[in-house]
């Protein structure tokens, strides 16, 4: 039996999309970490069950109930600033789908990420397609957050490749 390849060489459309959620998964773990760590068990069963932004938010609030240095509580304030629009895109892609289409102007195809809710807005200004390139961005910027989170939990968790070389692969160009 022939084994399936985890990475690929080249990231493309669903190798990053794949690497993104993975990863978004690994900060995700990283935030239950630190609050099963500094929460008392019946406290910690509530907030197991709450989103993302609410257990971020408990955190800010553990750090100043255990009394962090004033520094502390600030970088981690920044921290949230850069965590936010990394799970609004999380969030754009799990409640998305790849939607094809011809750009108006150059007549070039062009495929994006488009929210599913905005079925019929595909082609109006206003309406928020993910490109590959902010994907790819996103990957690298989800790498940092994920080391300052395994800084606070206090360690790394095994396995971790957040960005297509963490795993000795490269990203390449990206797709035509």
């Amino acid at each position: 039996m022939n084994s399936v390849p985890i990475l690929t060489e080249r990231l493309d459309w669903s190798s990053a999309i794949g690497l993104f959620l993975i990863n978004f998964g690994t900060l995700d773990y990283l935030v239950f970490v630190f609050l099963k760590d500094h929460l008392p068990p019946d406290e910690f069963a509530k907030v197991n069950e709450w989103h993302l932004k609410d257990r971020v938010d408990r955190i800010a609030k553990l750090l100043q109930e255990e009394k962090f240095t004033a520094e502390q509580q600030a970088a981690f304030a920044r921290l949230c600033e850069r965590v936010k629009p990394i799970r609004n895109l999380r969030n754009h892609i799990a409640h998305g789908h790849m939607y094809f289409r011809l750009d108006l102007e150059t007549q070039k195809p062009t495929v994006t990420v488009l929210k599913a809710k905005d079925l019929d807005t595909g082609f109006l200004p206003d309406t928020k397609h993910v490109e590959f390139a902010e994907l790819v961005e996103a990957l690298t910027t989800l790498d940092g957050l994920i080391g300052e989170f395994q800084q606070m939990a206090g360690f790394k968790p095994s396995g971790c490749a957040a960005i297509a070389e963490d795993a000795g692969t490269s990203k390449g160009p990206p797709p035509q």
